[in-house]
């Protein structure tokens, strides 16, 4: 018995059938031709499973042994162990095929991916979510905001808690307040109506965001 990450599909050995117990858990047993196993040999038994397998941490610790006659178990020896390279031979390559162009992912690998992300990517006048359509006046002033306040707050209903939370943990609210938020409902333009859209209009003395309500 045996714990796997990836579905035994199939015993590449006419003396061995397995079967699926349940979970990850499965099991491999004598087939009909089985003879015996000799004291002190081996017998390599190949086992097709689901996926590649790329990492050695894919094989699990544990297997055992069940002899059927008394139902008495007993742990192969060396897989019972944290440390994989105990029963598993070290991988020589993570890639799956000659022409795989996968780069393995370690910490090194991971920081370097992220970090050219963020040097890529200029997010200092991004609106998030995108919007519809963006319009800025060819006399717009570039200002700084050091704090946020909302005005009609209420009309955010149950998110209300949630939207105030959220611009205290960003440190933009409770300091400075200095830029007002004010929220109204009302009609946008025939192009964006509809329940969840709205209109906001960004100056140096507040910022007003007309939504329309749901129906």
């Amino acid at each position: 018995y045996f714990s796997t990450i990836h579905r035994l599909l199939q015993v590449n050995h006419p003396d061995f059938d397995h079967q699926h117990v349940l979970g990850d858990l499965t099991y491999i047993t004598p087939s009909t031709s089985f003879q015996k196993l000799e004291a002190r040999t081996t017998i390599a038994i190949p086992l097709i499973l689901e996926y590649w397998s790329v990492q050695e941490t894919d094989n699990m610790p544990r297997w055992f042994v069940v002899d059927e006659r008394d139902k008495s178990t007993a742990v192969i020896e060396n897989t019972n162990a944290e440390v994989i390279r105990n029963f598993v031979i070290p991988y020589t390559s993570t890639m799956k095929t000659a022409a795989d162009a996968n780069v393995p992912m370690t910490a090194a690998t991971r920081f370097s991916s992220n970090e050219e992300m963020v040097e890529e990517v200029d997010a200092s006048d991004r609106i998030i979510p995108t919007p519809y359509q963006m319009n800025v006046e060819n006399d717009a002033n570039v200002f700084d905001m050091y704090g946020i306040s909302m005005i009609n707050d209420e009309l955010l209903g149950d998110l209300k808690i949630g939207a105030t939370d959220l611009l205290y943990k960003l440190g933009v609210s409770g300091v400075y307040d200095d830029h007002k938020v004010t929220l109204l409902l009302g009609v946008t333009s025939a192009e964006i109506s509809g329940p969840g859209s709205y209109k906001m209009d960004i100056a140096a003395d507040g910022t007003t965001i007309t939504g329309t309500d749901a129906p």
